[in-house]
């Protein structure tokens, strides 16, 4: 990130603030029940995508959205909220209009309809947490997951994306056709249970006992 200091820079400075103008800073969050992770990418059009750091902070350490961010840039991220051009907040749990999240296991809201003017974010969008892991099954990443247990792939089949943090996560990839992935949230790690046999009825009272 670049000093703003008065006078006319130096040539090697001017090499340098023409690189970052055509740099693209993107800040990339992940808030869960209890940890929020946090990553910053450079996106070049020559070198494309490139991590350049990541933090994680307790989320219950902060009273709201708003103080965990105040803590992420006061605790040396290496970009300010001014010099950041995307915005994407992965959150646990349903999500309102691409804008807004009261996630169950976390105790403030996250709103982002005015980004600009509550957290001096550009341009910020907020998608569940598990819709961002679908995306990731489909990057390079995910393709170099490692394998449990043997399967057989089926083209063109809805793909499950399931995984245990705080809570239960799930989304769905689902096929649009045209050979891509369409991610599809879901909240059903809040479902109930449904008990339908007497054996799957003792489980639930021994459960409650």
């Amino acid at each position: 990130m670049l000093k703003k200091e008065k006078g006319v820079p130096k040539n090697s400075d001017r090499v340098i603030l023409l690189k970052n103008i055509m740099d693209k800073h993107i800040l990339a969050a992940d808030i869960g029940g209890t940890n929020s992770r946090f990553a910053h990418f450079i996106a070049t059009e020559k070198e494309g995508l490139a991590l350049n750091r990541t933090q994680w902070l307790k989320t219950k350490d902060a009273s709201s959205f708003k103080h965990l961010l105040e803590q992420l840039f006061e605790g040396g991220f290496p970009v300010a909220p001014a010099d950041i051009d995307i915005s994407v907040v992965a959150v646990a749990g349903p999500v309102e209009r691409g804008v807004y999240s009261k996630p169950p296991f976390i105790s403030w809201e996250i709103d982002v309809s005015n980004a600009q003017g509550d957290y001096k974010l550009a341009e910020c969008s907020l998608i569940n947490d598990f819709v961002a892991q679908a995306y990731a099954c489909r990057s390079p990443v995910g393709e170099k997951a490692e394998q449990v247990l043997d399967g057989r792939i089926v083209l063109d089949a809805t793909a499950a994306v399931i995984g245990a943090g705080t809570g239960l996560g799930m989304a769905a990839l689902a096929s649009d056709g045209k050979g891509g992935f369409i991610p599809v949230s879901s909240e059903g790690g809040h479902a109930n249970f449904p008990f339908v046999s007497k054996e799957e009825t003792d489980f639930r009272d021994f459960l409650l006992r």
